[in-house]
């Protein structure tokens, strides 16, 4: 199985530092309805200011702190549509009393781009939250964080 030119072994090698992934932070353009008024421009050209527009960060703290993790470590994400409670559900699996990922009640989007926080759980405290007992987690040294993304 490959991620990305990655193989998943090289991923979770044992005894092997984790691959530090570039998390990236894009900014997309403002898209234009398609009803609204605008004059005729081809595909190729609305792709070439789209990209021209487009802002891609990465954030080195987050490299760093994944680089530090030396078992493996399992990323859970959500995707779903914006405004349909991914943050939200990532805070209740993650168990934790203070959320990870911001959240608001308004109609526009709050995450922008990918996050993933620096907050990192075994295997066993993840499957076993809110005192339930613990599922097949017998490798504490399987570590589980969660990614969040823009909808």
């Amino acid at each position: 199985m490959s991620t990305g030119g990655l193989s998943v072994r090289a991923l979770t090698a044992d005894g092997m530092p984790s691959v530090a992934l570039q998390w990236i932070e894009m900014q997309l353009p403002t898209v234009t309805p398609a009803n609204a008024a605008t004059p005729s421009v081809s595909t190729a050209a609305k792709h070439q200011a789209n990209a021209a527009n487009s802002a891609m960060t990465v954030n080195s703290t987050t490299n760093d702190f994944v680089r530090l993790v030396k078992t493996p470590l399992n990323l859970r994400s959500v995707l779903r549509p914006a405004r349909s409670g991914k943050s939200t559900l990532m805070n209740l699996l993650a168990g934790s009393k203070t959320e990870l990922f911001d959240t608001s009640s308004g109609a526009t989007t709050f995450t922008k781009g990918v996050y993933i926080p620096t907050s990192i759980m075994t295997s066993p405290d993840f499957s076993s939250l809110e005192g339930e007992p613990v599922i097949d987690a017998s490798d504490p040294n399987v570590k589980v964080s969660f990614v969040d993304t823009e909808g």
